[in-house]
């Protein structure tokens, strides 16, 4: 009887484990003392980023278009979408002995080179001799087998009337590999505006080099 009785101590009901709250990481202090996000911040755009995906996987579901690839070499002159195989240098020197021209009515002749799809200019020079000295480059596909060379003078009236081409000289590939920086010449193909008895001659250097 005399023994004190401790009073009964009323048992608390212990928390779910899944009720805890988790303990919240220290915030790291920036450079100057300033609370940087993270912690609880971090938690609400974890949160945010997943119930925007949960929003994003309910609706419909829009077919992904193929990424497109840029040509690892842009076109020249036209569309090529397969990687070239080498590149040609051509130096166009000159012309030799294109038709004479009277000099009330002369103009000034030039070249047009091409492969393929691609086409570059010379300057524009007067007289029957022409040194132009002009050097182009130009890739080499696979479907390419030779350069072509136009030769023309200008259209009289300042442009009015059309050009004339005075002739073509068309050099296949293995000829330009077999003479490959050498100067070569070449006989001026004439078209029907200079005449049957025209020799001209073009002369021109080409390098190639293959991938």
């Amino acid at each position: 009887c005399g023994d004190e009785v401790a009073p009964a101590m009323t048992p608390q009901p212990s928390a779910a484990l899944g009720d805890e709250a988790p303990e919240s990481p220290p915030q790291a202090l920036g450079p100057r003392g300033v609370t940087e996000p993270g912690g609880l911040f971090a938690a609400t755009c974890t949160a945010t980023a997943a119930s925007s995906d949960d929003g994003d996987a309910d609706a419909a579901v829009a077919p992904e278009a193929a990424p497109t690839k840029e040509a690892p070499f842009p076109p020249l002159g036209g569309e090529r979408h397969e990687r070239p195989v080498g590149m040609l240098t051509v130096d166009v020197r000159a012309a030799r002995d294109l038709p004479p021209q009277s000099a009330l009515f002369a103009t000034d002749a030039y070249a047009v080179a091409c492969i393929g799809t691609q086409r570059f200019c010379t300057p524009r020079l007067p007289g029957e001799n022409p040194a132009w000295g002009c050097r182009l480059n130009f890739n080499i596909f696979r479907v390419d087998t030779a350069l072509r060379v136009e030769v023309y003078r200008d259209g009289l009236a300042w442009g009015l009337f059309t050009e004339e081409l005075l002739g073509t000289v068309e050099v296949p590939f293995l000829d330009l590999d077999e003479w490959s920086g050498c100067p070569i010449g070449r006989v001026i193909q004439p078209s029907a505006a200079s005449g049957p008895g025209t020799c001209m001659i073009l002369e021109l250097q080409c390098t190639i080099e293959w991938f």
